[in-house]
């Protein structure tokens, strides 16, 4: 194709709006600023908030959960031990959305002595948007308010991105403990444990 100063014309055009689309980009990423709305929920600038998480948000939960590579769906995440979970932690279970549809998802435990995080998730179309960082900021804001003095959470070995994750934002990889794991479903009876 001949090059005509309207095809040079239209290629800056198509060349300013990516650049200035980037610079959007760039600058949503590094500031991610939430601010508080009336009813006091989080909201990220737009129409995305963090809220408390309902049993209602619980399909979709487990829907999102399902398709983040890296990020395990186990016999403690069924429906039923989700609720019982969320029942005991209603400050620390938080979703991310945009309207209805749901983005990310951080479940937060307090047992007394030590917070646990499990299934901090947020979509893939969204992620390295800042929305991990802002959940993660929120439950960790609420842990401390229930008086959590140490915040513990688990990551496969494989899950690099999750690893270089919680590494960026100040987490300490401990390798000095090992997790052993003990499952109630093969103890029949008090015979079958083996100790």
């Amino acid at each position: 194709m001949p090059e005509t100063k309207q095809n040079r014309l239209c290629c800056t055009r198509h060349i300013v709006k990516y650049l200035l689309a980037s610079i959007m980009l760039m600058h949503s990423e590094s500031r991610a600023i939430f601010k508080h709305n009336r009813e006091g929920e989080k909201m990220v600038t737009g129409p995305c908030r963090i809220e408390k998480a309902g049993i209602k948000d619980l399909p979709l939960m487990l829907k999102l959960w399902r398709c983040i590579p890296g990020l395990g769906v186990g016999s403690g995440d069924e429906e039923e031990s989700l609720r019982l979970f969320m029942e005991r932690n209603p400050s620390t279970c938080l979703v991310l959305k945009d309207g209805e549809r749901l983005l990310g998802t951080v479940l937060g435990g307090f047992d007394g002595r030590r917070g646990y995080i499990y299934h901090l998730a947020v979509h893939p179309d969204y992620q390295g948007q800042g929305y991990g960082r802002e959940l993660l900021k929120e439950v960790l804001h609420e842990l401390r308010k229930l008086g959590a003095p140490k915040i513990h959470l688990f990551a496969f070995n494989e899950n690099q991105l999750a690893a270089s994750f919680y590494q960026s934002q100040g987490w300490e990889w401990r390798q000095d403990i090992q997790v052993f794991s003990w499952d109630m479903g093969k103890w029949k009876t008090e015979d079958d444990m083996t100790v």
